[in-house]
């Protein structure tokens, strides 16, 4: 399998100012580093073809100076496969008909991660295929809710405590419910059977699902709301309203103000709802 790992270095000509001509990004995969990317002058995103790697591998990079002897601290550690776009740069370029820039994947970004904030959805296939969950989370014994979304579920097991022994659930004992999911949307709950013996029991990681989960990618809806924000976005940002996308500390990302009371409706209608537990 293959990769492209991008990179995005917010000031460059900082980080030259630091480390000097010849700085470098030191890329690592599972704590081995694999390649190192010249840091340019005026060049903000980088990207890497990895051979090696997949969706799920880890990554992380820190800065050096040309001779390894001056580093920074490592960033923090991504996978490829949680880092979406619901509106690419190309197409931000292209509708307010200029050039792509670097400096727009980062707005790009920005608004994907809003949206699954508001929502609390993902609106993609996740990269894993394998998911635990806590017991202690379940509606009842015989019902648990997945909000991240199912496409198709193969295998279900449970434990009966913490740490207990996996049994697999016959698939004949569960069910994926909505039966009939809106169009588009995925199941988002488990149900065991009244007639079988096994019960989502309290406890920590003691239920493991194996399938494919998320949403089913392309939804128009959220991309098209993504494409109005980021012009939105964009255009404050080039006549100097930079705080209609800005990061507080806890954060929060203060783009709502920009949303048309019809996209609001529409994301406040995926948005994750708590059950009542009766």
């Amino acid at each position: 399998m293959a990769v492209t790992v991008q990179l995005y270095v917010p000031d460059p000509s900082g980080i030259l100012a630091i480390y000097g001509a010849g700085a470098l990004i030191r890329l690592e995969r599972a704590q081995i580093e694999i390649t190192t990317l010249p840091v340019l002058s005026g060049q903000y995103l980088y990207e890497y073809l990895d051979t090696g790697g997949s969706s799920t591998s880890q990554y992380r990079s820190r800065y050096s100076n040309a001779t390894n002897t001056v580093q920074s601290e490592y960033g923090p550690t991504w996978r490829p496969g949680d880092v979406r776009l619901y509106v690419e740069p190309a197409e931000l370029a292209a509708l307010l008909g200029r050039a792509k820039d670097d400096q727009m994947w980062p707005v790009c970004r920005a608004i994907t991660e809003w949206i699954e904030g508001v929502t609390g959805r993902v609106f993609d296939e996740l990269p894993d295929t394998v998911l635990l969950f806590d017991g202690d989370d379940a509606l009842s014994p015989r019902r648990f809710l997945v909000p991240q979304g199912i496409i198709s579920l193969t295998t279900l097991e449970v434990a009966p405590i913490t740490g207990g022994a996996f049994e697999t659930v016959p698939a004949s004992e569960w069910f994926l419910r909505p039966a009939q999911p809106e169009p588009g949307w995925p199941f988002t709950e488990i149900v065991l059977s009244d007639v079988g013996h096994h019960v989502f029991s309290p406890g920590l990681a003691n239920i493991r699902a194996t399938g494919r989960f998320g949403w089913s990618p392309g939804r128009d809806d959220i991309r098209d709301i993504a494409r109005r924000l980021a012009v939105g976005v964009w255009r404050e940002r080039a006549s100097g309203g930079a705080d209609g996308a800005t990061v507080g500390e806890d954060g929060t990302r203060t783009i709502s103000r920009l949303l048309s009371s019809r996209d609001r409706e529409t994301l406040l209608r995926y948005r994750v709802k708590s059950p009542a537990v009766v």
